[in-house]
Parts: C-alpha cells; structure tokens; sequence
C-alpha cells in the first residue's frame, strides 16, 4: 500500500513538472532588448511625427477668451476603488466630493476643452464614447485634451477585461455612461461661460516636497509647479500640474477623496480664485516626502503646495501670443512585454487577452507659447530635461500630463528598466528603450508646433 501511495505521489510531481515546464514554454519567453530605433514601428512614428510639419497655426491677434466647469461626480450608490493595486474595495464614505473640472479656451478661430477628472485616469472605455457625447456641440476627441487628478482613492468599475476587473472591480456601464455625460456637461457650461481673459504661465520650483520611487537619491526629480493662470474681467481661474503621485492619503482608507489636488485646489479658491483645477504631471518615479499616509498629510501637502505658488503668483508672465491649436498623434509601440522575472515576459497574446488591445495617442495642445503634451501612461518626470529645452529653444514652455485616455503602463527612465520596483518590474510594459522613445517624440511634437 505504501508502495503503491510513493508511486501515485511520484507520478502526480511528475505530471506538475511536465504541466509546469508546459505552460513555461506556451506562456513565457524572453524579453527582447531591441530598442525602439531599431524595430519597424519606429518607421511608422517617423511618418505619424513629420505628417505634424502639415498643421496649421493661424495668426491671430484678437486674444483669448475662457470659461469653466465643474460637475459632481461622486456617485450616489457603493462602487468599488481603484488605485492601490488589486484594491476592490467598496467604498464606505465620502471624505470629499469627486468632480470633472473643464477649462474652454478660445480665439475667433478654434476653441478647445481641457478637462480634468478626479479620478485614478482616463478610463478607455469613457474615451471611446466621448465624440457620441460631444456630436453637435463644437467639441470633439480632436479639440479636448484629457487629463486626471491620479488621486488613489477614487471610483472603480470602469475597466473591462481582466486586468480592469483586477485594478477597478466590476465593469459598470452605468457609471461609464454617467462619467462622459458629466464631461460633456462640464464641457458645455465652460463653453457658455466665456470671457475674454489674459492668459499667464509660469513654472514654480517647489524644493523639498518629492522622492524618486525608483531610484531613491540616484535618481533626478521634476519638482516644477506649472500653471496657467486666466484673468477675466470678473474673476481669475487657474489651471496647476505637479509631479508628486496622488497617493498621500491611506492606502487602506474607504473613502472617496480627491487626496492632496483636491486640498490644493481648495485652498486656491479660498484665497482670491473663483476656480482652480489640478491635472497630474509626469508623476512617473514621483512621490510626496512625508512619514506618514492619512488625511493630514493629504491636508498637509495640498496646503503646503498651494501656499507655495500663491507666494510665487507674481513671477507669472503673459502668454506671447493668442495661437490655438491641437493634436493628437497615434503613438507606435511595439509588442508588450509584460514581466515576469528580469529576463522573461507573458507572450503578447496572453497579455492582449487580459488587457485588451488599444490606439494610443499624444496629444498636444499649444496655447500662445505654451503647449500641454497629454501622454496615455504614468508618464515619468526624469524624462523632463530634453522636453523642457526643446521648448525653451523654440521660445515654449512645455507642461506635460499623464493619463490623457487611455493607459499603457508606466513610461520610466530606460536606465532603471531591470530595478527591482514595482514601476519598472510590473507596470513598463513595453519594454527596454520607450522612456527615450516617447520623450523623443514628444521633443518632435513641440518642434513641430512651435511655428
């Protein structure tokens, strides 16, 4: 009997092992270290980059005008959360309330819609059914620049597929539908609320309030606030990007909040703006220096943030010119590759079948010489250095922006690409050689732009 129970025992291992070495060989193969400039898709890019040389911006000196938005959006039943990796938790309580906040900026010849949600992102499948919402009303996906907060205690069930259901629980097409009414709402109460207006920017350093994720002190920061300010005849709105990840609340904590842009954004309005809204920057490798997780540091940090610009307001100068004009460009990748360990990755159809498959862009919106370049990813801020002297060199200030729509990982510093962190090891998911990629053609997007 004994004998008989060693023999079962040792064919069940074996079989596992063949099941293992099975599945290893169907499902798993090496990561290839072809860079970008070297596959056919860099060709592609190349068109998709020099078709830009064709846009047209016009002349015009009749100046801007601007109007604002802002919908609730928090939901009025229990949803799933998403933002703290496969967290599906229902949400117990409102700390504060979520909204979709929306800038239209005009010329007498184009308008465009730059709006915000307080969200973890974009979700897709809100982008796919936007340009239905939007038929008729001036605006579609081609002039309205995409952005979020990134705050990580938002709203889930917006994803479908596995990997949705993993990061934001069940799909709900309700709240689908609900988030692009809301955007659309806010579009047009922004549009219909126009003012002529002076437009200001500015870039304010803000020393001291961000770590590296990834590479701790070896690696570099973007701690650059940048703003846009309006000045209407009857009030001032302000449109503010960072870099620190939206994470300082508890990582454990049930309520909905819109973590330290929400405070941020609070504060300015408290102290002199009828309106302010937060889009997140190239928040990539970015975190906010603090001890500890909780509602103070959200208060803490937001305020901080916000009391440092309002000290630095004064330093902003008026927009050179009143040009307009956006794009949106598809953005070439090559197959994914999904870790699994340092050397090995998922073969690209598994990873197709858990994260479907998608049409990512860069957008791009240039307002008098400042130009907004909306990235799909956690977009990181140590690839900043090339974007912002390609502006300064073509008299331009870039503001950059993740989460414009749809979502293809982390896009990180090629140098930290085997680190062993969760940004590099489980969220690059298109291998070696894209941070460099992508900030190159972000850098050609602004040459060719800044006529």
């Amino acid at each position: 009997m004994i004998g008989f129970l060693l023999r079962f025992i040792a064919k069940l291992i074996a079989i596992l092992i063949v099941a293992i070495i099975v599945f290893i060989a169907i499902s798993v193969i090496p990561i290839d270290k072809t860079l970008p400039q070297e596959q056919d898709f860099y060709d592609a890019m190349q068109h998709h980059l020099h078709a830009l040389d064709t846009v047209s911006i016009p002349d015009v000196s009749s100046g801007f005008s601007a109007g604002y938005g802002k919908v609730n959006i928090t939901p009025p039943r229990p949803m799933s959360m998403a933002g703290s990796g496969l967290r599906k938790l229902r949400y117990e309580g409102v700390h504060d309330s979520i909204y979709v906040r929306c800038v239209v900026i005009g010329n007498d010849v184009r308008k465009a819609a730059i709006v915000s949600l307080d969200m973890l992102l974009v979700p897709p499948e809100v982008t796919a059914a936007l340009n239905a919402a939007l038929s008729g009303t001036g605006f579609s996906l081609d002039n309205t620049y995409l952005s979020a907060t990134h705050t990580h205690s938002s709203i889930g069930n917006w994803g479908k597929r596995l990997s949705g259901y993993l990061y934001s629980g069940p799909y709900d097409q309700e709240l689908v539908d609900d988030l692009v009414a809301s955007i659309a709402a806010s579009i047009k109460m922004a549009d219909e609320s126009k003012l002529p207006a002076q437009l200001l920017v500015g870039q304010i350093p803000v020393p001291d309030m961000l770590y590296n994720r990834v590479a701790r002190e070896a690696g570099t920061l973007d701690s650059m606030l940048r703003v846009i300010e309006i000045r209407r005849p009857t009030d001032t709105l302000l449109i503010a990007s960072f870099t620190g990840h939206a994470t300082c609340d508890a990582s454990g904590s049930r309520y909905i909040s819109r973590d330290y842009p929400g405070v941020f954004t609070d504060v300015l309005e408290q102290n002199g703006y009828t309106f302010a809204m937060f889009m997140a920057g190239a928040v990539g490798s970015h975190g906010c220096k603090s001890a500890t997780r909780g509602m103070e540091t959200v208060r803490s940090v937001g305020t901080r943030l916000a009391n440092i610009f309002l000290s630095e307001r004064n330093a902003l100068q008026p927009l050179q010119d009143s040009s307009l004009a956006m794009t949106r460009t598809p953005l070439e990748l090559g197959e994914p590759q999904f870790k699994v360990s340092k050397g090995l990755r998922i073969r690209p159809y598994l990873f197709r079948a858990a994260f479907g498959t998608s049409s990512p862009e860069l957008t791009a919106l240039r307002i008098g010489n400042v130009i907004l370049l909306g990235t799909p990813c956690d977009f990181s801020g140590e690839l900043m250095p090339p974007i912002d002297s390609a502006a300064e060199a073509n008299g331009m200030q870039a503001l950059v922006t993740s989460f414009n729509g749809a979502y293809i990982g982390y896009i990180t510093a090629d140098q930290w690409y085997d680190v062993d962190h969760y940004e590099t090891r489980l969220m690059n998911w298109y291998g070696p050689g894209n941070g460099a990629y992508v900030a190159e053609s972000l850098v050609a997007i602004i040459r060719a732009l800044a006529k």
